[in-house]
């Protein structure tokens, strides 16, 4: 490794170029500082990716438990109205083929 004597500052300004006093390369110290460097890039990066993951996991039991809550409802309606499995099925169809932005909301005006 090039110390300061070899590397220079070289800006011209005296301040900085009188920095180097006693310049010595540290060999061992730059090759421990740039595996400890990787090991802590690595951690970051596997957390950031974990964290993406673990969201995305909340996600979908949130998507989930808002499905079967809207399942079960349909199911309270179905043995409400006495509907069989059938037409239901036909019911969500036809309600699948309507809601075209698929948020489970129909307007009047997409009708």
């Amino acid at each position: 490794m090039l110390g300061c004597d070899e590397f220079g500052y070289n800006t011209g300004l005296p301040a900085y170029d009188d920095l180097c006093v006693h310049p010595h390369a540290q060999g061992w110290t730059g090759a421990w500082f740039f595996i400890i460097f990787l090991y802590a890039c690595h951690f970051i990066l596997l957390n950031l990716f974990e964290a993406i993951i673990v969201t995305s996991m909340g996600l979908l039991r949130e998507s989930i438990a808002d499905y079967k809550s809207v399942m079960d409802r349909v199911e309270d309606m179905r043995n409400k109205y006495h509907f069989s499995h059938h037409e239901n099925e036909k019911m969500l169809d036809l309600f699948e083929c309507v809601d075209s932005n698929d948020n489970g909301r129909l307007t009047v005006s997409r009708l």
